[in-house]
């Protein structure tokens, strides 16, 4: 399966019927607002605003998939998506996204990147520093967060 599918794949069924059944209303208004329009320009029209509702709609369809499989507050922004003019909620979306869970190796359950230990069994996530506690990246030699130097010990279990 292509990386294009997979994120396809996020977006809700009922958001693709919601944003067929807006094209397909707008097409017929358009049809009807533009009788006076010859054959061809109004049918060419017609689909272009099909289209860009679609589009519109399957956009803020994927913004409620992708902000839930993220963790984020996903209706709430699917309201500033479908709300915010000019697409702009849309770009604030992608601006402004998290990255996606990792799962946790002992349970599954999915965690938040930065975290150090799994939010439901407690098993570490990352190596953690012996000072603060707080997760470490691969290759540190010393603690972003207290400064204090990384020691060479595997990852601390929850509890001790």
């Amino acid at each position: 399966m292509s990386r294009l599918h997979r994120e396809l794949a996020v977006v809700p069924r009922l958001g693709v019927v919601l944003s067929l059944l807006a094209a397909l209303l707008s097409a017929a208004g358009w049809s009807f607002a533009a009788q006076g329009f010859p054959v061809v320009p109004r049918l060419l029209l017609g689909v272009m605003w099909a289209l860009m509702f679609f589009v519109y709609g399957l956009l803020v369809s994927y913004v409620y998939g992708d902000a839930r499989r993220r963790g984020m507050r996903h209706k709430l922004w699917t309201v500033i998506a479908l709300a915010v003019p000019n697409g702009l909620g849309i770009i604030a979306y992608f601006l402004l996204r998290e990255p996606l869970l990792q799962p946790c190796a002992a349970c599954g359950a999915p965690a938040r990147r930065g975290y150090a230990f799994c939010p439901r069994c407690g098993a570490a996530l990352a190596e953690t520093c012996a000072k603060c506690r707080r997760a470490l990246d691969p290759g540190w030699s010393h603690c972003a967060h207290c400064g204090a130097p990384v020691s060479s010990q595997p990852p601390t279990p929850a509890g001790a």
